[in-house]
């Protein structure tokens, strides 16, 4: 039996969801899980959508920042395709920080 996460159209507070997502993490979910056909990973798609409380929420229990799918595009151009422009800008302070 699989786990996936199905966090997108959530309308939890954001308090509830984080402790969902740690939850999941603390149940052995990986939140850096690649999708084998694609490459890319859940912060990926919450990128894609734009959905900077789960970027934030997933750095947080150890995702991944910055890791490129099998395509070689990052979160960062995943959020820039779909038109995110603050996402984009969570995402490079967040880089910026990990690397400090």
């Amino acid at each position: 039996m699989g786990c996936h996460w199905n966090l997108e159209r959530s309308t939890l507070s954001h308090e509830e969801l984080e402790r969902r997502v740690e939850e999941l993490v603390l149940l052995g979910v990986e939140p850096n899980l690649i999708h084998p056909g694609a490459g890319w990973t859940l912060i990926h798609q919450v990128a894609l959508n734009g959905r900077i409380d789960l970027i934030q929420i997933l750095k947080k229990v150890g995702a991944q920042m910055n890791v490129p799918d099998f395509g070689g595009y990052t979160q960062l151009h995943f959020a820039a395709s779909g038109g995110h422009a603050r996402a984009c800008q969570v995402l490079l302070e967040l880089h910026e920080r990990s690397k400090q």
